[in-house]
């Protein structure tokens, strides 16, 4: 048997592996790891041109997102993701108390949709709205949206606090709500509904190459500053965005963007399912179901101005649904206000309530002035 070869001993090689020592391990996780191999990778990038075309590209986008107040517009919808992500519950919050003599009555302001509100809505018309009642704004649930849900909350209110008169306020998709409900609680004497489509074709769509543009530029810029958003900017880039990339329908986008995992960041399955139930409800559903319920419609004196809502439409779908069932309607407007701005134009949604009720009032007036002449008229004295 022939002998093997012995190895040099200036080999810089050992005839079998030696264990490691801690020392020499530790070097190797140092240098392996992430953060090392991200630095390493930084160090080198620096010199490349495509790595100073980036980092240009990013300072740009950067700068362009400051000068038009976008990273504003990212911090408060990012701030207004974190709200919903920790989890706020649905609930109903008394603002200001009836003036006295209408401890009995309620006024629920309900949110629009993506708005996860109505509290600050509340405040801004609760010197005017004590006056007809308890003052109560609604917000809603962190995950998801349930009109049974919101019934259940509304009912418990209307028994905890002996309530026998309610009037609905709905901003935009709230109005929607208000009918819904109105049909099913019959303390609901009153909707008002503000800036609200009346069914699905009453949303405006906005010019195709308009949305396109504004999806793909908040998909890029989200990806080039390596930023998430919050629920507004991911139900554009998840869900509007899944539209304009593909022949689907509206179900179907939703389908795929409800899919996605909304425990790991900002939610947005709230605004979805508000989506949704736009999609599934309208205001003439509910035909027959009325009782005796008033309605009101607050909204711009210029309907071109609301670029969400056509209100010239859906306004009168209001009108004549309260007439069918023999109940009042009056509508108000306002130059000063265009979709929903309760906040913005707390004045001037001011004056348009106080006149709405003023109209109210002289309509409910002349009623029971010609039921008292009908009535002398049958049974003279």
């Amino acid at each position: 048997m022939a002998e093997l070869p012995k190895i040099p001993q200036n080999s810089e090689y050992d005839p079998y592996p030696q264990p490691a020592s801690e020392a020499d391990l530790e070097s190797v996780r140092k240098k392996e790891s992430l953060s090392y191999a991200q630095d390493e990778e930084h160090r080198r990038a620096l010199y490349s041109r495509r790595s100073f075309l980036r980092t240009a590209g990013k300072v740009g986008v950067y700068s362009a997102f400051v000068a038009a107040g976008g990273m504003e517009v990212l911090r408060i919808d990012t701030s207004y993701g974190e709200t919903l992500h920790h989890g706020n519950e649905m609930k109903l919050e008394q603002i200001a108390a009836a003036h006295k003599g209408k401890e009995h009555a309620a006024t629920i302001f309900l949110p629009g949709f993506n708005v996860i509100s109505s509290v600050p809505a509340a405040q801004a018309l609760a010197s005017v709205a004590a006056e007809q009642g308890n003052v109560t704004g609604f917000t809603h649930a962190a995950s998801r949206f349930s009109i049974d849900t919101l019934e259940a909350h509304i009912r418990a209110y209307i028994s905890e606090n002996g309530i026998t008169s309610v009037t609905l306020l709905g901003s935009s998709l709230g109005g929607l709500m208000a009918v819904d409900l109105a049909g099913k609680i019959k303390e609901v004497d009153m909707v008002i509904a503000d800036s609200s489509p009346a069914d699905p074709s009453d949303a405006r769509q906005l010019p195709q190459h308009f949305m396109k543009s504004v999806t793909e530029g908040a998909s890029w810029a989200l990806d080039t500053l390596q930023l998430s958003g919050g629920p507004g900017t991911r139900t554009v880039t998840e869900f509007v965005k899944r539209l304009h990339d593909g022949d689907k329908s509206a179900i179907a986008c939703l389908k795929e963007a409800l899919s996605l995992d909304y425990a790991s960041s900002c939610s947005n399955a709230l605004a979805l399912d508000l989506y949704l139930f736009l999609l599934t409800h309208n205001i003439e559903a509910n035909t027959g179901r009325l009782g005796s319920v008033d309605m009101a419609y607050m909204g711009t004196n210029d309907p071109r101005k609301d670029i969400v809502v056509d209100q010239e439409s859906s306004a009168n779908k209001y009108a004549r649904l309260a007439r069918e069932q023999g109940n009042f309607f009056v509508k108000v407007t306002s130059r000063d206000t265009a979709h929903t701005d309760i906040e913005s134009h707390p004045d001037a949604y001011k004056k348009m309530y106080t006149d709405l009720q003023a109209k109210l009032a002289t309509h409910r007036k002349l009623k029971k002035l010609e039921s008292q002449q009908s009535l002398m008229v049958r049974h003279p004295i």
